[in-house]
C-alpha cells in the first residue's frame, strides 16, 4: 500500500502537468506529440488514473516543457 502522503504527492503531479501544459495553450495530443508520450498516458496522469508515472515518462514531460525534471517534480 501507498502512504497518503506519497498518493496526494503523486495526484499533485498531475496537477502540476495539467497546469503547464494550459499555460503553454497545448492539448494533451500536442503534449502527446512534443513528449512522445500517447495522448491517453497524459490524460491518465492528469486526472490521477496513473499517479506513479515512471521516470522515463518524467523525463519525457519535462523535456517537452523545457525544464529539468525536478523543476517538474517542485
Amino acid at each position: 500500500m501507498y502512504s497518503i502522503d506519497y498518493v496526494v504527492r503523486m495526484s499533485e503531479v498531475g496537477k502540476k502537468i495539467r497546469q503547464l501544459r494550459k499555460e503553454r495553450g497545448w492539448t494533451q495530443e500536442q503534449l502527446a506529440n512534443q513528449s512522445g508520450l500517447h495522448r491517453v498516458s497524459i490524460a491518465q496522469i492528469e486526472v490521477g488514473i496513473r499517479k506513479d508515472p515512471d521516470l522515463s515518462s518524467r523525463r519525457k514531460l519535462a523535456k517537452a516543457f523545457g525544464m529539468d525534471i525536478v523543476d517538474l517534480l517542485d
